[in-house]
């Protein structure tokens, strides 16, 4: 598919304007990061070698491979702490968290890395963890140039373009996935265990089915290594008023994100019996923002229409 893609848009027969070949490199980055890396990711928590290597292949087409070891090793032991870079803070706005999270989320898979040699007896080496990293996506690009015979200055910004859409399209998923959520502090000063409250979940099949059920990611962070196919939903778990692709929407509109979503995120942290009623505003308010985004997008789409004719 990428090959495909790459072949197209950097073909200088077909004669694509700048804007073509960027819509291309969108839309790739949207199929790479909304099919690949949710299949990337359930191969990671795979126990067999073969799975591992597929996984890091696709990471590799994304341009993302530290996510893989940070993934495991970080995310999954630190979510829902201050210790995490892809847990969102509430109040934090996707675009604060996206730019920390991509950052943070580097240098965690550095200190991860450098331990992991440590132990080993082999003293880490930030130019050779930067290799290992972004080694395998340029040697990828290149052999994309090869067999679409262009050069790497053609291909390269293509391949950067869907890379780092397919990226914004996991962090943005990351930031909604535990927005808000917090565990507590035990007195000894470490968190208590992660339970099916530290994730929130969505039972709508559209974007469950298309995604690997990973919308019941409550599951998923209490039992990492359960299939997805046999993931559960919780009734105890934090529900979203939307799927995946409606909250990724809202969530590109901060004021109306904070609105529906902070009294949710008070009433799980604080224990309140009564967060079904919570659940069902939310809901009720995200249907509300919903009818106005399309009405505004219509409007504006007729008026753009009536500007033309004129």
């Amino acid at each position: 598919m990428t090959y495909t893609y790459t072949r197209v848009a950097c073909d200088l027969r077909n004669n694509l304007s700048l804007r073509s070949r960027a819509a291309l490199a969108v839309m790739l980055g949207l199929r790479t990061g909304g099919f690949g890396i949710p299949v990337a990711h359930e191969l990671l928590h795979k126990p067999r070698r073969l799975d591992k290597a597929i996984a890091n292949g696709l990471l590799t087409n994304v341009c993302y491979l530290h996510w893989a070891d940070e993934h495991l090793e970080g995310h999954h032991n630190n979510v829902a702490t201050p210790e995490d870079p892809a847990s969102s803070r509430k109040g934090e706005s996707l675009y604060t968290f996206v730019p920390r999270c991509v950052v943070q989320s580097f240098v965690s898979a550095w200190r991860i890395d450098a331990d992991k040699l440590r132990r080993q007896g082999i003293t880490p080496s930030r130019v050779k963890f930067a290799v290992k990293m972004f080694g395998p996506p340029i040697v990828w690009s290149a052999i994309l140039a090869k067999l679409a015979r262009r050069r790497m200055r053609h291909v390269l910004p293509f391949f950067a373009t869907q890379a780092a859409t397919a990226i914004l399209l996991l962090e943005a998923i990351n930031y909604i996935e535990h927005y808000g959520l917090a565990r507590a502090t035990l007195p000894d000063g470490s968190y208590e265990p992660v339970n099916p409250t530290h994730s929130w979940n969505s039972a709508h099949w559209v974007t469950n089915s298309m995604l690997f059920k990973l919308q019941r990611h409550s599951d998923h962070h209490t039992f990492p290594q359960r299939p997805y196919q046999l993931l559960r939903n919780f009734e105890e778990s934090p529900q979203m008023p939307s799927g995946y692709l409606g909250m990724v929407a809202l969530a590109c509109f901060p004021p109306a994100f904070f609105r529906i979503m902070d009294p949710l995120v008070d009433g799980y942290n604080s224990g309140e019996s009564d967060v079904k009623e919570l659940e069902a505003r939310a809901g009720a308010r995200f249907g509300v923002w919903s009818c106005a985004l399309f009405c505004g997008v219509a409007a504006a789409q007729q008026a753009a229409q009536y500007a033309r004719l004129r």
